[in-house]
């Protein structure tokens, strides 16, 4: 997690390296889970930087997780950029919270939420 300008505690910096596949995931039951996701870019006007907002809602059974995730495109930034970057995400972020107050700041994982079920 991130320090970020408002205060929200769920900006994070993810490695764009995945983990490789772990074999001790084979050993967690099988689940079916349906996802539906929308892709919308912004764009900062004054610096030109864009940025993906995605909306995602995962489906279990009679569980749902809707989260939007809002993320650097096109970027590997420099080590200058990156507190840009956390100030635009975390004004897009505060934007979001603030119009929708259902909307909750957290850094929950699909993983995490699917080891709840």
């Amino acid at each position: 997690i991130v320090d970020d300008p408002f205060g929200l505690n769920c900006i994070t910096k993810r490695r764009e390296v995945k983990e490789p596949f772990s074999p001790s995931l084979l050993s967690f039951p099988s689940k079916t889970l349906y996802r539906k996701r929308k892709y919308f870019i912004a764009i900062n006007e004054e610096s030109e930087k864009s940025y993906c907002i995605l909306i995602d809602r995962c489906t279990y059974d009679d569980n749902e997780l809707f989260q939007i995730e809002i993320e650097g495109a096109f970027l590997p930034p420099s080590r200058d950029e990156e507190r840009e970057i956390i100030g635009d995400i975390a004004y897009i972020t505060n934007q979001l919270v603030k119009k929708y107050n259902f909307l909750k700041p957290t850094t929950l994982t699909k993983l995490d939420w699917l080891m709840t079920l």
